[in-house]
């Protein structure tokens, strides 16, 4: 919008009838962003654990929709994305430390499966706690992608911060 405003006053009036049709297709045709809506994906279990109670000083791993949507006492949690990696380190600059606990939400057939660690974690210890818990989760091969991609996005994130990923 913004955009478009700014081209009216740097292209000439005949120009400017077809100035927001360009603007529409580049907005077509411009990269999504890089943080993905479960839903989007194919994530959609049909049962979300509704006990999950989660306070300020806790993070929630990764920030999913269709769990997040169900739970009613995770407000005040710090939600983190799947990825990646430079992205959920800027989410993880709203943690204050030491973290209280991680709740690592975990797919799986038909439901998410909410895992809690208690902490104290430092950003780090809990990033490092997420990436193990989602590296050795079992589950369904069909959903080895997002389990990949979450483990994924952790391990830049550590990677990034001076850290290593659990083996």
């Amino acid at each position: 919008g913004v955009g478009t405003v700014s081209l009216r006053r740097w292209l000439p009036e005949r120009a400017w009838v077809a100035a927001p049709a360009a603007v529409a297709l580049l907005a077509l045709g411009a990269p999504a962003a890089a943080l993905r809506d479960p839903r989007d994906l194919g994530l959609l279990p049909t049962e979300t654990p509704g006990e999950v109670r989660a306070g300020p000083a806790d993070l929630l791993v990764p920030y999913a929709i269709p769990f997040l949507a169900d739970l009613g006492e995770v407000r005040e949690a710090l939600a983190i994305p799947q990825g990646p990696g430079d992205e959920i380190l800027e989410t993880l600059e709203h943690a204050d430390e030491p973290i209280g606990a991680l709740l690592v939400a975990l797919p799986g057939e038909g439901r998410w499966t909410v895992v809690r660690r208690e902490g104290p974690f430092d950003k780090g210890g809990a990033l490092f706690a997420a990436a193990d818990q989602y590296g050795r989760a079992n589950h369904p091969p069909e959903l080895d992608w997002w389990y990949e991609l979450v483990e994924r996005g952790l391990c830049d994130a550590l990677a990034e911060s001076g850290s290593r990923c659990p083996s």
